[in-house]
């Protein structure tokens, strides 16, 4: 090897070259360093080997990355957004006490569809309670021609208000057309708000019994 211009030139000469060195000072180093040409040749072989074994990990990682990115965007796709709970086109929330979240678009009415347009078989709202597996009561519709003049039946013990004397069946401007029982309607009152009490013929009550006769 000889210098040109301060540049090493390797010139081709015979015999075996595995013992040459080099001598180079690498860019801003101090103290110039040499190697053997094998050195050299190890290192390139080193380098190289790890160029490839580097070159095929980032194509593997750029293979899962691009199979994770496809199977982010399918389970997106196919995910419910929380931006899509009580909208158009979208789910229904539950609250955190277990309640369901019916949001209502503004200027319309919030409604529940339950059963399919033009079927014949029943459709039932079941309510479970207590310790059994089955339904404790339901409200179950049938019948009609799909114009308000269907039947809504009430599968239970007993249907009543919440709290003691705590509704009305009906109103003045909302009155049912009429009613039909087995028996007929009890109603409960209480001894505490008579102005009598007693029986026909108790001697205590002569003036009122006297009365009720006549007007019977």
């Amino acid at each position: 090897m000889s210098l040109a211009n301060g540049n090493p030139v390797f010139q081709s000469v015979g015999g075996d070259a595995s013992a040459a060195t080099v001598t180079y000072k690498p860019t801003g180093a101090t103290v110039a360093v040499t190697l053997s040409l094998t050195t050299v040749a190890q290192n390139v072989s080193t380098a190289v080997t790890s160029i490839a074994s580097a070159t095929e990990t980032a194509n593997e990682a750029k293979a899962a990355v691009s199979g994770f990115n496809d199977a982010l965007e399918k389970a997106t796709e196919s995910s419910i957004q929380t931006s899509q709970i009580g909208q158009p086109g979208g789910v229904v929330g539950i609250d955190t006490g277990g309640g369901v979240l019916l949001n209502p678009i503004t200027g319309a009415i919030t409604y529940i569809n339950a059963g399919r347009a033009g079927a014949s078989e029943q459709t039932q709202l079941q309510f479970f309670s207590g310790s059994n597996s089955t339904a404790s009561s339901a409200l179950i519709a049938y019948g009609g021609t799909g114009n308000a003049n269907g039947n809504l039946a009430f599968a239970g013990a007993a249907l009543h208000p919440q709290n003691n004397n705590g509704g009305k069946l009906g109103t003045s401007n909302n009155a049912w057309s009429g009613i039909v029982t087995q028996t007929a309607p009890q109603v409960v009152s209480d001894a505490n708000d008579k102005d009598i009490v007693g029986t026909l013929g108790n001697s205590g009550y002569a003036d009122i019994t006297t009365k009720l006769r006549a007007a019977w």
